[in-house]
């Protein structure tokens, strides 16, 4: 019987191996290419991926309602002025729903209840809460989040000078609310997004949608409101403790309407 020649035994192993090594890899690129093994692979739990990021002392919000029984033609045409408003305070949740319509956050990618030109988002919402049942009087900013709803209330001050926010508003409907609205702007946040000399412009523009959801969120829950656009900007803004690069462009006061 012939004996095997060593050099053609091991050259018959070694390409034996190599296709072996060859197989092997290109099983690996096609699991790769069905995303089997990223599938395999363990990511992030739900509540890692979903938790809202965390702000030092800021309150959490009821979730919103997302359905009604009062259709949105409905709204409209019950949508009136209304500028005298009841002893009686706001619910929490009342809030929260309204703060929701103003900026919320609607979907997984960070997109708001109102429309904002290359997702600049250039608008917050402070509360002046006076009577709301459940939070402290004071001002407060509306953390809407980012990327993921945050949907929080950043305590500003739980001082609220009285006197002065009269001299500030001097309508009678700011001084009698429960809560007023107060939408600011900042216009750095559009700086390079268009022509400077269109920004404040479409500051209003943007902040008149906001207007125009929290109105008719506001009917929507039996409440009323009046936008004002009179007051005074600088004192408004110490008061209210509204940080520097934004300025107040709307102010909404909201309560229940006396007959």
């Amino acid at each position: 019987m012939p004996k095997k020649h060593p050099a053609l035994a091991n050259k018959r192993i070694f390409r034996f191996l190599l296709i072996v090594i060859l197989l092997t890899l290109a099983v690996y690129v096609l699991l790769i290419r069905t995303n089997f093994i990223s599938l395999l692979q363990p990511g992030p739990s739900p509540s890692e991926d979903l938790a809202p990021p965390t702000v030092l002392n800021a309150i959490p919000l009821p979730a919103p309602v997302k359905t009604s029984k009062i259709s949105l033609e409905q709204t409209l045409d019950k949508r009136r002025d209304r500028r005298d408003y009841e002893d009686r305070s706001i619910d929490l949740k009342i809030l929260s729903q309204l703060l929701w319509s103003a900026q919320g956050v609607n979907t997984d990618w960070g997109d708001r209840t109102v429309f904002s030109y290359k997702s600049a988002h250039p608008l917050a919402v402070f509360v002046i809460a006076r009577q709301i049942n459940g939070l402290d009087p004071g001002v407060y900013q509306y953390l809407p989040g980012d990327l993921r709803p945050t949907h929080q209330l950043l305590p500003l001050t739980h001082t609220i000078n009285q006197s002065d926010l009269d001299t500030a508003l001097t309508l009678q409907p700011v001084r009698t609310a429960p809560l007023l609205l107060i939408i600011a702007g900042s216009s750095s946040r559009l700086a390079g997004a268009m022509p400077a000399e269109s920004i404040s412009s479409y500051l209003y523009l943007e902040a008149g949608q906001v207007t125009q959801n929290v109105s008719l969120q506001i009917e929507s829950l039996s409440l009323g409101t009046t936008p004002v656009f009179s007051f005074n900007t600088p004192l408004l803004s110490k008061l209210a403790n509204i940080p520097a690069g934004f300025t107040p462009l709307v102010v909404m006061p909201v309560g229940f309407p006396k007959p």
